[in-house]
């Protein structure tokens, strides 16, 4: 049904109260506006991702050989990592290392190490049975021309940086730190591993509390002597 409006008398003035311009009333027919309609589809809008470069391999496939969750899951891939992330800078905590980013939701940095030996097909199986929480465990690892790509979290801290800003533990603290580290070694202890050289340089702490013995890589086997 048509709606009748009526506009009130409009009057401008000057600032000394002359009018200026007076307008009569109004009526107008206002008609209601019809509701609005998505355009019909001739099929379903449907986002289509392209994926470029080679065929890689899927992760889900690895976790179900594992039995783990993906979050756990030791990954092993035939590719150069610089495909899935993107190098921010070099760094010298805990070795060297490569600190990146994932090119697709670059929301976390990651460090990764590289190595250079004959037994590479050796190397990932060492470090897919060295998971333990106060190990800094490799998530992910990257064969590529005749080098291996180890991907660790990046813990920016180690307890060389507590020490050299005098940041004082109390007893409570520091029973919290050996008692982690306590663990890490008797885990390597039953995979018949030692440290060759465990230092405050090579031990990280996260932002939760949590110390991890580091430089991984150096690990050696006790039957090796």
């Amino acid at each position: 049904m048509n709606k009748i409006c009526s506009m009130h008398r409009v009057r401008l003035a000057e600032p000394n109260g002359a009018p200026i311009i007076q307008a009569e009333d109004v009526l107008y027919l206002a008609q209601p506006h019809p509701p609005y309609k998505s355009p019909v589809l001739a099929g379903p809008n449907i986002y289509k991702k392209r994926i470029c470069g080679q065929k890689r391999d899927l992760i889900l496939l690895e976790t179900v050989k594992l039995a783990r969750p993906s979050h756990l899951a030791f990954i092993i891939r035939k590719e150069s990592p610089w495909e899935t992330y993107r190098k921010v800078y070099d760094c010298n905590l805990d070795g060297p290392l490569e600190v990146a980013i994932p090119r697709v939701h670059p929301g976390r940095l990651v460090a990764i190490k590289s190595i250079k030996r004959k037994d590479i097909n050796e190397i990932p199986r060492f470090f897919q049975r060295l998971q333990h929480s106060s190990i800094h465990s490799c998530q992910e690892c990257f064969l590529y021309q005749g080098s291996v790509f180890l991907l660790y979290d990046y813990i920016p801290v180690s307890l060389d940086h507590l020490v050299a800003c005098e940041a004082h533990l109390n007893e409570t603290e520091l029973a919290a730190v050996l008692a982690q580290v306590v663990e890490g070694l008797l885990y390597l202890s039953s995979q018949r591993l030692e440290h060759p050289q465990l230092t405050t340089v090579n031990i990280l702490a996260t932002e939760r509390g949590e110390v991890k013995i580091g430089r991984s890589n150096n690990l050696r086997s006790v039957d090796q002597g």
